[in-house]
């Protein structure tokens, strides 16, 4: 499985998750940590984090590597927060798809999070609404989990996604994906 780029699974669940067309999903980017000269982002190695430049999505080095480990506790967590981060590569397509928007962007990101700061306080990061709003496709993942089975790594989609089993994941997203709790 490569590290660079989302697989065809992951593009599938992550399309489902947030509506974002399949073509913009394979244009993602995926950069460790050590690749980038400012070595955003700034989290420690565990739990780890990852940074939204545009299309790219810069990943703490462990978490970037997640795919190719084989390990499913290390899938879960990547495929929960690449949910979240596609939420911010949404969010910067809406400002254009130019190298230019890469920093509009982070512009405009950087000041959505300093006045959230302003109205929140210590609570800012998590309650600025593009963080909110960004959380909504890793919301929807854990509920989709927990609905068919749980959210751990021995889950169905886990599987799907370190397979790179595309027609399965097509399967599993049109049997589960519009179920109600």
């Amino acid at each position: 499985m490569r590290t660079d780029r989302f697989n065809s699974a992951t593009v599938l669940l992550l399309q489902a998750l947030t509506g974002m067309p399949a073509g913009r999903l394979e244009a993602v980017r995926l950069v460790p940590r050590s690749r980038n000269h400012l070595r955003m982002p700034w989290y420690p190695e565990h739990p780890g984090g990852a940074f939204v430049h545009g299309d790219r999505i810069y990943i703490t080095d462990a978490l970037h590597a997640a795919p190719t480990s084989g390990d499913p506790d290390a899938m879960l967590r990547w495929l929960l927060l690449m949910a979240h981060e596609v939420g911010h590569v949404a969010q910067a397509w809406r400002l254009g798809g130019t190298r230019a928007s890469r920093w509009r962007f982070t512009a405009w990101a950087a000041t959505g999070y300093a006045v959230s700061f302003l109205r929140n306080g210590r609570h800012g990061y998590r309650k600025a609404d593009l963080e909110v709003e960004a959380d909504r496709a890793r919301r929807l993942l854990r509920t989709w989990m927990e609905r068919t089975g749980g959210c751990h790594a021995q889950h169905p989609l886990i599987q799907l996604v370190m397979r790179d089993d595309a027609p399965g994941m097509a399967a599993w997203i049109s049997t589960h994906a519009g179920q109600r709790p």
